[in-house]
């Protein structure tokens, strides 16, 4: 049996985006999301190809300024972006706050001026419309991002922009060597940008209030070795 200290040492300087690239060199090919398209056939994503989406979203975000210590709001649902938007904050030392997708404005402001959020992305134009509503009251956000941005006015950032990014200098050191910025992830987790991040999880308190819980990156990390090793 694997006892406590042993499982400490085993995640000792791990954190989630070194242990995204570590399975991205030994799975890379194995298709692990899986969704329907508009034409209602399915399709498929590798690691591979979510490392690449990881590497142009965090080149893109980077550009807008989110950086170690900031956090994000994401309002998305169950859907295949959701998991290179995820990684790509994590890659930038920020923290992903995911929030209810029943939450009102008056939760959602209550949860960005708490946790003092630069920057949120949303699914579509619904949730916008709930960022929209408490926007003179949420001055803490600087930049929106929609993933479902068709009529989105000139101040929302689209999804398609940010997935468009091209160089991948995540550091500001040199291009990838390779056609998906895999080696930049590395250097920048190597130069110190990715640390041990945290997640906020959205819930709601015995009031109906919605608050935020702190899971620590090495939690996550442990809890992932306690599932395989038992």
């Amino acid at each position: 049996m694997t006892t406590s200290q042993e499982l400490y040492d085993r995640i000792t300087g791990q954190n989630l985006p070194k242990r995204f690239l570590a399975n991205v060199e030994r799975n890379g090919d194995v298709e692990v999301v899986n969704w329907k398209n508009s034409s209602g056939e399915w399709v498929s994503k590798t690691l591979t190809a979510i490392a690449d989406d990881t590497a142009r979203l965090v080149t893109s975000l980077k550009d807008l300024g989110v950086g170690k210590g900031d956090r994000v709001v994401l309002m998305i649902r169950n859907r295949q972006e959701f998991h290179a938007i995820d990684l790509a904050v994590l890659f930038c030392g920020a923290t992903p706050v995911s929030i209810y997708n029943s939450s009102a404005p008056d939760q959602i402001q209550y949860l960005i001026n708490d946790c003092g959020a630069r920057f949120a992305i949303l699914e579509d134009d619904g949730f916008l419309q709930r960022f929209q509503a408490v926007r003179e009251k949420i001055p803490s956000i600087e930049h929106i991002a929609l993933i479902e941005a068709d009529g989105a006015g000139d101040d929302i950032i689209t999804y398609s922009d940010l997935i468009a990014a091209e160089g991948f200098s995540l550091c500001g050191i040199a291009p990838a060597v390779d056609s998906v910025g895999h080696s930049d992830l590395v250097r920048w987790i190597e130069a110190g940008y990715a640390s041990e991040m945290q997640y906020f999880a959205d819930r709601i308190d015995a009031y109906r209030h919605p608050a935020g819980v702190l899971d620590g990156a090495k939690s996550i990390i442990a809890m992932a070795f306690f599932s395989i090793c038992g």
